[in-house]
């Protein structure tokens, strides 16, 4: 399972300072304020490309049968993996719609965002983004998890017991966004490389539970060894 972001190290956005303008630019690129960025890349704060849904649903009246908690997303992934009942939760949620990326916004160092496959309800302690012209929703998803990202959400946290960032913060972050067809290209690269990371934690968890199986079954006779095995074992305990 990929771990959280740790927040002991954060910064907030910066200003490129009087050395990094003075970088000679390779052929095709230009200074921005986020660095080095190709020519036909844009800066562009996250609101003008994203906007907030906030569509309050009473769980008791949802058409939808799956509910989306904090817990449901796991950290550094874009896929909801699991997931709950609207029957299981009392208090107003948030609905979303496929395509939706949903962030959340509570303890934000735990790196939790994914982006919808279905229709739902999720906590409010996550924000629904919904992606406009110009941004992929899969983009976005996988933006969220940069540690630009990361730092500006948990340098805006507010609150001791329960530190969240908002909405109202998160529009204001500036991030690089290239044409649509790089970043169909970028979303393709690192889908096929979070499905293979997805198939190997798959992978082990089945041997680890085979293992688990195995262990308990042979310890306690409860599944016996062929003789030939054994008889294998015990001519090599004469070498």
């Amino acid at each position: 399972m990929r771990t959280a972001y740790s927040p002991s190290a954060t910064r907030s956005q910066q200003e490129p300072d009087a050395a990094d303008s003075a970088i000679e630019m390779p052929a095709g690129y230009k200074m921005t304020e986020l660095g080095p960025l190709p020519e036909e890349w844009e800066v562009v704060e996250l609101g003008r490309v994203v906007r907030l849904s906030t569509q309050s649903v009473d769980p008791g009246q949802a058409t939808s049968s799956r509910y989306v908690g904090l817990e449901h997303i796991q950290p550094g992934s874009v896929r909801i993996r699991s997931w709950g009942e609207p029957s299981q939760v009392r208090s107003f949620k948030t609905a979303f719609q496929p395509g939706d990326v949903l962030y959340g916004k509570l303890r934000p160092y735990l790196d939790k965002a994914a982006i919808a496959e279905w229709h739902g309800i999720c906590s409010t302690g996550i924000l629904v983004m919904k992606t406009q012209d110009g941004l992929m929703p899969e983009f976005l998803a996988f933006l969220a998890h940069t540690r630009h990202f990361l730092e500006y959400s948990v340098a805006t946290m507010t609150g001791v017991n329960h530190p969240r960032t908002s909405w109202k913060a998160l529009q204001q972050l500036k991030v690089a966004l290239p044409p649509l067809p790089e970043q169909r290209a970028i979303a393709g690269i690192l889908r096929s490389v979070d499905r293979k990371i997805e198939a190997e934690e798959a992978r082990k968890a089945a041997l680890e539970t085979l293992f688990k199986t195995l262990l308990h079954q042979l310890l306690t006779a409860q599944l016996g060894l062929p003789r030939e095995f054994i008889e294998r074992f015990r001519e090599h305990s004469h070498d």
